[in-house]
């Protein structure tokens, strides 16, 4: 949906009652029409017309959401771009996002890829798989820039060492060594996770790692 703050309607309320009245009738011709059906919700929605996609094109729009955020996950996982893998591979895998909706399902996918995790642990163990759902319960912080993160602070955790051995208790215990370890990891996860897009920005996501590391004071391990 459009960002109600900023977004300003093109069509009159009479032509968007209109417009959906032939949406209603002949679906069928908004067959592959994306974009104009999303015209149609954000003016349904902003003179509060009740609009509903059809099943056709709903279960279209929730498998380009379900495709989008498995291209993400694929991506935040393994930190290969899904577009250079199918121009190397010669496959689409890829394929960029379309619109708002697919570049936050894209966005959540990658997020959910960078950590490890895979939804649907629980349910395969209510359905019985219980393989299945040690599997995906085991890649959880397995994901590549975890993995990453995890060699470097181990690394650097045995270099530091004997200075750390020397600072006072607080600096070492509690929130502060929590903080500074979160810090880290996430730099070195977010540095990892950008590698393909060249040094600079390597050094951008690890800055932005690093604060949001230590505001948050976890480490993913």
């Amino acid at each position: 949906m459009a960002d109600p703050t900023t977004w300003t309607p093109k069509f009159e309320e009479s032509q968007i009652r209109e417009l959906i009245g032939q949406y209603q009738i002949n679906p069928t011709q908004f067959d592959d029409k994306d974009d104009d059906i999303e015209v149609l919700e954000d003016h349904a929605q902003h003179y509060r017309i009740p609009f509903a996609r059809n099943k056709t094109h709903q279960d279209s729009y929730l498998t380009r959401m379900i495709k989008q955020a498995g291209r993400g996950w694929a991506e935040g996982f393994s930190t290969l771009p899904m577009e250079k893998v199918d121009d190397f591979l010669g496959t689409s895998l890829g394929g960029e996002a379309e619109d708002t909706h697919e570049a936050i399902a894209r966005n959540l996918g990658h997020l959910a890829g960078f950590v490890g995790y895979l939804p649907g642990a629980k349910a395969l163990r209510e359905l019985g798989a219980l393989k299945l759902a040690g599997a995906v319960s085991a890649i959880k912080g397995k994901s590549a820039p975890m993995l990453a993160a995890n060699f470097a602070q181990r690394k650097v955790g045995k270099a530091v060492a004997p200075f750390i051995k020397d600072l006072p208790k607080w600096a070492t215990d509690g929130v502060v060594s929590d903080m500074a370890q979160g810090a880290f990891h996430l730099g070195a996860a977010s540095a990892a996770s950008s590698w393909t897009h060249g040094v600079n920005e390597m050094f951008s996501a690890a800055g932005f790692g690093v604060g949001a590391g230590a505001v948050l004071g976890i480490s993913v391990i």
